[in-house]
């Protein structure tokens, strides 16, 4: 396992409370986690919790901040400009990182009561409520994958061509704004 500590995460400086990122089952090479980052805060990523600051360190590149070091010589550290929930993904074998906002957990999880999303079975899903409203699917990434205007007020969608994933559909008009997290399996 690697370890995030730092005054940006919740451990701040205290190495035994350092933020676990989690293998990935399908690549040992692979460690990531989703947690809050401080504004102004800086992290480094350690090996051991259980050490002291005498173990190695991955460090920020003295060049490109998306390639992780074990060269600590100026202790460079990751800088966060804004606080939110991010995913931290490092790659040992390729040494690099990737720090991006978590927009699934910083959306709005308020719920309309008028709108419903239930799943129908083989990745297609039931929209009830939202007459004449607009909707929006965004992939993991945040990218937006698809609109569709006007739908009626039961609709079904159709994800069966759509890739494994998470998905965030958001459905709105001049009343209603609400999201809701689609799993594709």
């Amino acid at each position: 396992m690697l370890y995030l500590v730092g005054d940006a995460t919740s451990a701040n400086w205290t190495l035994s409370n350092a933020i676990s990122l989690k293998q990935d089952i399908n690549s040992p090479f692979i460690f990531s986690s989703s947690l809050y980052l401080n504004e102004g805060g800086t992290f480094k990523i350690a090996v051991n919790k259980y050490a002291n600051y005498d173990q190695k360190f991955y460090f920020r590149d003295l060049v490109n901040s998306n390639i992780i070091s074990e060269d600590g010589t100026d202790d460079r550290q990751w800088n966060v400009s804004a606080s939110g929930n991010y995913i931290v993904t490092v790659n040992v074998l390729t040494n690099s990182i990737s720090i991006s906002k978590d927009i699934m957990t910083n959306i709005n999880q308020e719920r309309s009561p008028n709108i419903q999303i239930s799943e129908s079975g083989n990745n297609h899903f039931t929209i009830h409520g939202g007459d004449k409203s607009t909707i929006r699917i965004f992939n993991i990434n945040g990218r937006l994958i698809r609109t569709i205007k006007n739908i009626s007020d039961i609709r079904l969608l159709d994800m069966s061509n759509y890739s494994r994933g998470i998905y965030l559909v958001q459905i709105f008009d001049e009343k209603i704004n609400t999201s809701h997290k689609i799993l594709i399996k």
